[in-house]
């Protein structure tokens, strides 16, 4: 997959620029990697771009790849069902809370978890849905491999940075 620090993966290119169809097309691409996180200050993997962007054909691609990290926090810790509660886009959060790998305690830099952030909004039918989600145990079946792999993307995002930098390129982080 191609890859640049300075300007992250294709795909967040295209979901910047508002592209979703090119977006869908990209996430097929032989090699893509949907757990690359990119962004100047956020960081943010494709499955937060796209639901921030509110592109739900999007996110139903990228859920269905296998090796989706769903969990996986952008710098402030936020993941992809945090950012579905704070930017009200409801409908993508009961298709992220569908996805069994979904780590319903995961807290962000504040420490609030996802109920917690629909609660704040004054989401109290999905706050709800979420404390009866919790209470039977419900999501975080994978919680310790995808964090273990979550340390290993890291460990490889660095080396690329790295690599960059041992050219002396200049990143506009």
């Amino acid at each position: 997959m191609i890859y640049d620090p300075r300007i992250g993966a294709p795909v967040h290119a295209a979901i910047t620029n508002r592209s979703p169809e090119i977006s869908e097309v990209l996430v097929d691409v032989p090699g893509f990697d949907p757990n690359i996180r990119f962004g100047s200050v956020e960081e943010e993997t494709a499955l937060v771009r796209a639901v921030k962007a509110g592109y739900a054909r999007l996110v139903e691609r990228l859920l269905a790849k296998k090796e989706l990290l769903i969990n996986i926090r952008g710098r402030f810790g936020a993941q992809a069902l945090h950012t579905a509660i704070q930017t009200y886009k409801i409908e993508l959060a009961h298709m992220l809370l569908s996805d069994s790998r979904i780590d319903l305690g995961a807290k962000d830099h504040e420490g609030k978890t996802a109920k917690d952030h629909a609660l704040a909004k004054g989401l109290n039918g999905l706050a709800r849905l979420l404390a009866n989600l919790e209470a039977s145990g419900y999501g975080g079946e994978m919680v310790e491999e995808q964090e273990r792999l979550e340390r290993e993307l890291l460990k490889k995002e660095n080396d690329i940075r790295d690599m960059y930098e041992d050219e002396d390129e200049e990143f506009d982080y």
